[in-house]
């Protein structure tokens, strides 16, 4: 295929939960690095799960997906009325945002128009933080390696206990508007079964997209290693991606240990950890085969 516009040089595919929007938020003020207004933009995630998506479902169906579109719809639209003088005026910045929004929203989803959601990144390293994307089949996986032969790929990966727990608390609790108390067990234990029906080996999820890339276009960092040291995570993602830490604003980098959306301050109850622990023990115990120091730690957190 032709085209037509500069691609991505790196995505960073998820999982959700493991610092991904730290990662947007730390990265989108490099000098040197060009992402996308929206964090998510789920191009490959909806060309799999979505695939009848239309222009009339973007902005009236009820699914999750939609939502966000919707959503971004009223924000930029109160945006421009709130600023309509630079919009009709001279403004050259609020009329590049104008443009972008107007391609995000009513753009026909394609691969030409995937691409052309980077096009302000000309000069620049483009990337793409896609959480979802640990979802996608081979298939897929094979498709994007067609597209973008020297993509380098991040994986980020945590305790996929903390990870199931963090995440049922946001999708039960926080994105319900209920309390924890509010929500029956069994929601909780059903929403850990369909996690783990999704990733329930870290190692598989590595190895597929091993198939299609090779080994060294690959990263793997720990949510660990985010949480206890910020700068060397960081240093690390920069080294990979080919980009300059110290080019980073200093006031940014004074800020790294500052969590950009915190969960629910709850505790995981016993019996919910007793049922993750016999869930994940096995995904556990491979990802300690990567010679790291976290997943030993996790090894021993189980063993207790």
């Amino acid at each position: 295929m032709n085209l037509k516009y500069q691609s991505p040089s790196f995505m960073c595919i998820g999982p959700e939960k493991t610092g991904t929007t730290w990662l947007y938020h730390t990265l989108i003020k490099h000098p040197e690095v060009y992402l996308p207004p929206v964090k998510e933009l789920r191009y490959f995630w909806e060309k799999v799960f979505q695939p009848d998506h239309n222009l009339l479902k973007r902005f009236f169906s009820k699914h999750w997906h939609c939502r966000f579109y919707q959503q971004h719809l009223r924000e930029r639209a109160l945006f421009y009325t709130q600023n309509f003088p630079k919009l009709i005026g001279k403004d050259s910045e609020i009329k590049e945002q104008w443009a972008w929004d107007l391609n995000y929203l009513f753009g026909s989803h394609d691969d030409q128009w995937y691409l052309s959601l980077f096009k302000d990144g000309a000069g620049k390293t483009i990337g793409d933080i896609d959480p979802l994307c640990y979802l996608l089949p081979e298939s897929e996986i094979s498709r994007i390696s067609k597209l973008f032969p020297e993509l380098k790929v991040i994986v980020l990966i945590r305790n996929p206990i903390d990870r199931s727990w963090s995440k049922a608390k946001m999708n039960l609790c926080r994105n319900r508007n209920l309390k924890f108390e509010e929500v029956p067990d069994r929601e909780f234990y059903e929403h850990f079964d369909d996690e783990f029906s999704c990733l329930s080996s870290y190692t598989n999820l590595v190895s597929t997209w091993q198939k299609y890339f090779p080994a060294e276009n690959i990263h793997v960092n720990f949510y660990d290693k985010l949480s206890e040291e910020p700068i060397a995570f960081l240093s690390e993602i920069c080294d990979f991606v080919g980009l300059d830490l110290n080019s980073m604003p200093q006031e940014t980098l004074d800020k790294l240990s500052q969590r950009v959306f915190k969960g629910l301050d709850i505790n995981i109850p016993q019996e919910y950890a007793d049922y993750l622990v016999k869930l994940y023990q096995d995904c556990i115990e491979e990802v300690a085969t990567f010679d790291e120091v976290y997943p030993q730690k996790w090894v021993e957190a189980v063993a207790k």
